[in-house]
C-alpha cells in the first residue's frame, strides 16, 4: 500500500511539473511582442491621420471656392435688384433675403469683401485661410484659382 501512494505521488508531481511547463509554452504574449504590435498601430493610425488631415484641409479649401461662387450669385442678384453696386457688408445680404445665413469660409471665419476691387474688379471677396492672417501665403480670394497655378 506504501509503494501504491508513492507511486501516485510522484505520478502526481511529474502531472504538476507537465502542467507548469504546457502552461508557460501555452502562455500569452510576451511584453516585446505586444510592443511592437502597439508600434505598428500606432504607425498606421499616424499614416491615415496625416493624409486624413491632407483631404480635410483640400476639402475646406473647396467649401471657401463654392462660398466664393455663392456670394457672388447672391452679389449679382443684389446689383440687379437695384442695390448698390456694392453692399456695405454681407449681412446686408442676408437681410434682404438673397442668402440665408452670413456666409463662412472653411475654417468658420467670415469672409471681407472689398468694394471696389482691386484691377478694376467690382468686388473682392477675401478668405483669410487656415492661420486667420491677413496677406499671407495661405489666404484665398475669389479671383484667384489656385488650382490653375499648380503644375
Amino acid at each position: 500500500m506504501r509503494l501504491i501512494k508513492k507511486i501516485l505521488r510522484a505520478l502526481a508531481t511529474q502531472r504538476r511539473a507537465i502542467d507548469k511547463k504546457s502552461r508557460r509554452q501555452e502562455g500569452g504574449y510576451n511584453l516585446v511582442e505586444i510592443m511592437i504590435v502597439m508600434a505598428i498601430i500606432g504607425m498606421l493610425i499616424g499614416a491615415a491621420g496625416f493624409g486624413g488631415f491632407a483631404m480635410l484641409e483640400r476639402a475646406r479649401k473647396k467649401d471657401t471656392v463654392r462660398m466664393f461662387r455663392l456670394v457672388e450669385q447672391a452679389l449679382v442678384m443684389y446689383q440687379s435688384d437695384g442695390g448698390d453696386s456694392c453692399p456695405p457688408n454681407l449681412n446686408t445680404l442676408v437681410e434682404k433675403k438673397f442668402i440665408t445665413k452670413e456666409p463662412k469660409d472653411g475654417w468658420g471665419r467670415s469672409f471681407q469683401i472689398k468694394c471696389p476691387g482691386d484691377e478694376g474688379r467690382d468686388i473682392d471677396l477675401i478668405s483669410l485661410g487656415k492661420d486667420g492672417k491677413e496677406g499671407t501665403e495661405d489666404d484665398l480670394r475669389s479671383w484667384e484659382d489656385k488650382d490653375a497655378k499648380k503644375p
